[in-house]
């Protein structure tokens, strides 16, 4: 009889356990959302622009000042290798912004709690980028073209916001969380034919852009402290270095929220540069008017370049938290050839 009562005890405290696990995965502010969590969008706006000088495409044949959601999702009309997909809605994913074979490692994080332990743990798996039913982010080719070699910048515009639209929540702070990758793939001469413009392809550099790195909501400043231990202001903040996701992380074998001690990450550090000669881009100085802003984005050749773009929330950030999900964002982009002075 001991036994059996001393076996119900031990199962009575499984189940405790489990249940104080199933309400701290409900009530906890943490990264990556909870796992069965996605950040449902159900209008997500991509706009681009191209000031004079610049002449931009989703396909090489159709030259535009403007391409929109409808553009990038008809590119595969005329453009058979066209990589173009605007999901119906996303999923936390995390990068290094390495680009091997024209792709982007893309990693999906998904986090549990250890039922021995209770400490949250993450792994993760790569990414199919060009499945419109089940993708968990942006990604779409531009072909830009310059009659001579020339600086681009973004546009002050540039920017990703929250999209108030009736019936759907207020800002959360997703936008805090966003990122902007230009992987530039090559260039061809302006003589090129169609065909010599798609097949562009071996570029291995990439940009990112975090343009909300300076705001955070209170749950983000929150999760900071809790799980990464910064301590972070609300407006006006510091760019933050972050642990970007390299490789998958078996299920198996899930390491801790926190550590970021293997060989499954690397750091990101701001600002401008990091290790890997990634651009982290910062908004412009406000503080120095008449000045330049520091909004170069690279350096492009004359003729058409072909640059593959990919949006995404990055699950690494402070601002990837529970709350912040299931609310519109809009990504706007500008590209122009002439810096932004920072007017007093």
């Amino acid at each position: 009889m001991k036994k059996n009562s001393k076996r119900k005890t031990n199962v009575k405290s499984s189940i405790l356990v489990l249940l104080l696990i199933a309400i701290l995965l409900i009530a906890s502010t943490y990264a990556w959302f909870t796992s069965n969590r996605t950040v449902t969008i159900s209008s997500i706006d991509v706009n681009v622009a191209a000031s004079t000088g610049i002449q931009i495409s989703v396909d090489g044949i159709n030259w535009k000042a403007v391409i929109s959601n409808e553009d990038i999702k008809g590119a595969s009309a005329t453009y058979d290798d066209a990589v173009n997909v605007i999901p119906a809605s996303m999923a936390p994913v995390s990068t290094i912004g390495e680009v091997s074979g024209d792709r982007m490692g893309m990693y999906f994080g998904t986090v549990v709690a250890n039922e021995d332990t209770g400490n949250y743990e993450l792994y993760t798996s790569a990414t199919a980028e060009d499945d419109a039913t089940s993708g968990k982010y942006i990604v779409f080719d531009i072909f830009l073209k310059l009659d001579e070699a020339k600086t681009i910048h973004l546009t002050e515009g540039s920017d990703v916001t929250h999209k108030a639209t009736a019936g759907t929540a207020n800002d959360k702070g997703l936008k805090n969380a966003a990122r902007v990758a230009f992987c530039v793939l090559g260039n061809a001469g302006l003589t090129s034919t169609v065909e010599q413009i798609q097949a562009i392809t071996g570029g291995t550099t990439s940009y990112i852009w975090e343009p909300n790195y300076d705001v955070h909501t209170q749950a983000g400043a929150n999760a900071a402290s809790s799980i990464y231990g910064h301590n972070v202001a609300l407006t006006g903040a510091n760019q933050l270095s972050y642990y970007g996701v390299k490789a998958p992380i078996p299920k198996a074998s899930p390491v801790l929220l926190n550590d970021h001690s293997t060989d499954y990450f690397q750091q990101i550090t701001n600002p401008i540069k990091t290790a890997a000669g990634h651009k982290l881009l910062l908004a412009a100085d406000e503080a120095n008017a008449g000045t330049i802003g520091t909004t170069e984005l690279m350096a492009l050749s004359e003729g058409i370049t072909k640059i593959r773009i990919y949006m995404w929330i990055e699950g690494q950030d402070v601002d990837c938290e529970n709350t912040a999900s299931g609310s519109d964002i809009t990504f706007d982009l500008g590209f122009t050839i002439d810096p932004i002075v920072v007017e007093p």
